[in-house]
């Protein structure tokens, strides 16, 4: 409303099982919209569910709500929908200090509706995804290049995935798929 200009914070009020709001999001008093992220888990049961948003001040009294301001949002249509891959990793490994390529085989579950791009995610310490997502096009490989630098961890780490987006209706929809290690070697090049 004009003239009101506190900080609001935003909370997903009853999600469907396996529905997750993000957490901690927060409308500054010169904002007039934010993104509020939601995540499915395994549990989430595809369909069309309405949520609702909450918002409320910062100040005034948690414990006895003296102070404190709420308003709610019309029920807002949500579509939980399967994935459209699944990603199986081949075994990666990576020196310090040098560069390899991550290979993934891709499995479509269903038709994606637009453009679609590939992150990895999930990288040990001093491992990083080097340039930009990768597109994913019609093959069944895709391909990533990883740089590690000279203080990674050695070991092998587990959970390494890849961040799907994909565009449909004009918005990106994210799918994170896949799980696999990645082991990190000590550099066999000689120290000067």
């Amino acid at each position: 409303a004009p003239g009101f200009d506190e900080p609001l914070d935003i909370l997903l009020e009853t999600p469907p099982k396996g529905i997750i709001g993000a957490q901690g999001v927060t409308l500054t008093g010169d904002q007039k919209s934010i993104g509020f992220r939601l995540a499915a888990d395994t549990n989430a049961t595809p369909g069309q569910y309405p949520v609702i948003l909450t918002a409320r001040n910062k100040s005034g009294d948690n414990r006895t709500g003296a102070g404190k301001i709420y308003t709610a949002s019309n029920l807002v249509p949500v579509e939980i929908a399967d994935p459209y891959l699944k990603i199986k990793f081949a075994r990666a490994r990576i020196e310090r200090g040098m560069e390899t390529t991550v290979t993934a085989t891709l499995e479509r579950l269903r038709d994606l509706p637009g453009k679609a791009t590939a992150t990895l995610i999930r990288l040990p310490r001093g491992v990083t995804h080097k340039g930009e997502p990768v597109a994913v096009g019609p093959d069944n490989t895709i391909t990533f290049t990883v740089s590690s630098t000279q203080d990674a961890l050695v070991g092998t780490y587990q959970g390494m995935a890849c961040e799907i987006s994909v565009e449909s209706n004009g918005g990106n929809l994210r799918q994170i798929a896949g799980s696999g290690p990645i082991r990190v070697d000590p550099s066999r090049q000689a120290n000067p």
